[in-house]
């Protein structure tokens, strides 16, 4: 699997996301089910979007990914922005910390970058080992609407200033392959990076039946935006989840 070391250096000039606005919805989202964040741990954090955001609010954070190239950009904003976090080169599936935390967020359908349903179980299992009992899980999909209707084979282009690319996607069953062509502009000429990877979509049966196998109840399930309703074409769904009090006998 790709760690998208190539794509980090032009991820920030391609992301559209408002992380602020989004954060302030996961805040709400919190505070809706009395949950104050003191350690949280942002899965897949990428160049820090939500690192930062989560640190300026005075939240203690670890950021994990597995491109090292994301984490020394998110190092970097960190550092320019006066504030603190802890980043911890790590695939999802070997998620491997000094302690437990109280809350975890993984965002941007970071878990469609996962292929089967045996390794997202392993990614599940890793963040309840480390998670406290009834601390919270944040994540989001990208649906297979998206998959089949919005990505399928379908190409898009982005035009920024000194930045040019092409996204292509091409659709075999559940699983896209995406293929991102950077065109740099380097004076009078242009350079050529390509970065490839594989999202793969999964349906509501296989994400219920792996939350419940890892010891999490579903509290929410909302659609493009917190708080609003999934509909049939709904293109990323944001799930609420809380790891279960595990009772005495279950303990033994």
């Amino acid at each position: 699997m790709s760690t998208y070391d190539t794509f980090a250096a032009y991820y920030d000039t391609l992301q559209q996301t408002d992380y602020k606005k989004v954060t302030d919805g996961l805040c709400e989202i919190f505070r809706r089910f009395s949950h104050k964040p003191h350690l949280l741990l942002d899965l897949a954090c990428g160049t820090g979007g939500f690192s930062l955001e989560f640190a300026a609010r005075g939240i203690d954070v670890i950021g994990v990914d597995a491109s090292s190239e994301m984490l020394t950009a998110a190092s970097e904003k960190t550092r320019a922005r006066g504030l603190n976090a802890l980043y911890l080169c790590q695939c999802m599936e070997e998620l491997n910390l000094y302690g437990t935390v109280d809350t975890c967020v993984c965002m941007l359908d970071s878990l469609n970058h996962i292929l089967d349903t045996d390794s997202l179980n392993t990614v599940f299992s890793r963040v309840s080992l480390f998670l406290e009992p009834r601390g919270l899980f944040l994540f989001d999909l990208n649906t297979p609407y998206k998959h089949f209707e919005l990505l399928s084979d379908n190409t898009y282009v982005f035009e920024h200033p000194d930045l040019y690319c092409v996204w292509q996607n091409r659709n075999d069953s559940n699983i896209t392959l995406i293929t991102l062509d950077f065109f740099e502009c380097q004076g009078e000429f242009y350079s050529r990076k390509t970065e490839q990877f594989y999202e793969r979509a999964y349906s509501d049966d296989e994400i219920d039946k792996i939350i419940n196998d890892n010891d999490f109840e579903v509290l929410a399930v909302y659609g493009d935006t917190p708080f609003s309703e999934p509909a049939f074409n709904t293109a990323r769904k944001i799930y609420v989840t809380r790891k279960k009090q595990l009772t005495t006998d279950k303990k033994q």
